[in-house]
């Protein structure tokens, strides 16, 4: 209530104190409003710099050896120098590394992942992943995914590069690597006829001397279908209940492998093709960025250019 007559020190104290309370009153509000409409712009602001895409990017790389090395390079391995390299200028590039888990919910049809996203994939699961690649990805930050080979894994051979043990394996999965198959012992080429002519063992049916015949349809799928089972029951016992991919051994899938795979839950099937990947795809291009002669200079080039033909 207002008291207007002025002749009155009471009323005029009262009159004084509704006027600032009116004010005070009036001038929270007027704050309050500027708190929303910067809260809005805020927002506005921070949907546009977190901007989500439906694509991304794979690497491929195999084997790394130490920079003294050289000797060992070949066409699927590198220095760890080079590799060094390499994340170094996809950081400067503006790209960001996401785990494979980020990209499998995008694949499949879940949220988006940051513009210029891209995933580290190793292939083989050899010992260098634990020894070289693991300490340098901690350093920076990163994760990758490698696709083991299981039975290399579970048999040691003296003969063979050193792989990945499943206890190593374990250890790099706290820190946010993670493994996936790349079957259990089907990473080799096998007899295809009398003469010989070896062909991947995953996608092309064996010649079975005993029998002096190839396997039919019936015996080349249920083969197929042991191996690959085999391995996530592997996987799984060792690392625990995962997301179950493939990474196709010299890059070949039929149909059948495609058909068995999904039966068994095989969410992505990982290729050595390249191209960039868009959502809802089951066959998963990778640019291989794994040999010596490729330069972070180059590879952040070709990474470039699928980005801007997609």
């Amino acid at each position: 209530m207002f008291i207007t007559s002025s002749s009155s020190k009471g009323g005029y104290f009262l009159k004084t104190k509704a006027w600032s309370e009116a004010i005070r009153l009036t001038a929270i509000t007027a704050v309050f409003a500027v708190l929303l409409v910067t809260a809005a712009c805020g927002m506005t602001v921070s949907q546009d710099t977190t901007k989500k895409e439906k694509r991304a990017l794979v690497l491929m790389y195999h084997h790394v050896v130490k920079d003294e090395e050289t000797a060992l390079l070949n066409d699927a391995t590198i220095t760890i120098g080079q590799l060094r390299d390499h994340l170094i200028a996809l950081r400067h590039a503006g790209y960001n590394v996401i785990p494979m888990s980020d990209f499998v919910e995008m694949m499949e049809g879940g949220r988006g992942v940051p513009e210029k996203s891209v995933v580290l994939t190793f292939d083989d699961g050899y010992e260098s992943f634990y020894t070289l690649v693991y300490p340098l990805l901690k350093e920076m930050g990163m994760t990758a995914s490698n696709f083991v080979v299981g039975y290399s894994s579970d048999m040691y051979n003296p003969e063979a590069y050193p792989h990945l043990s499943w206890e190593q394996m374990k250890e790099m999965k706290k820190d946010g690597m993670s493994f996936y198959s790349h079957t259990y012992n089907l990473h080799h080429k096998h007899n295809t006829s009398k003469e010989g002519d070896p062909k991947p063992a995953l996608t092309i049916a064996k010649y079975m001397p005993n029998k002096q015949r190839s396997e039919d349809a019936n015996e080349y799928i249920r083969r197929v279908k042991t191996d690959l089972s085999f391995m996530e029951k592997r996987l799984k016992e060792e690392l625990g209940e995962q997301i179950s991919l493939l990474a196709l051994p010299y890059g070949y899938i039929n149909e059948q492998v495609l058909t068995v795979g999904q039966e068994l839950g095989i969410k992505l099937f990982f290729l050595t093709e390249e191209g960039i990947n868009h959502a809802d795809q089951k066959e998963i291009y990778r640019i291989n960025a794994g040999n010596p002669h490729i330069t972070s200079g180059q590879l952040i080039e070709r990474m470039a250019q699928f980005e801007k033909n997609a």
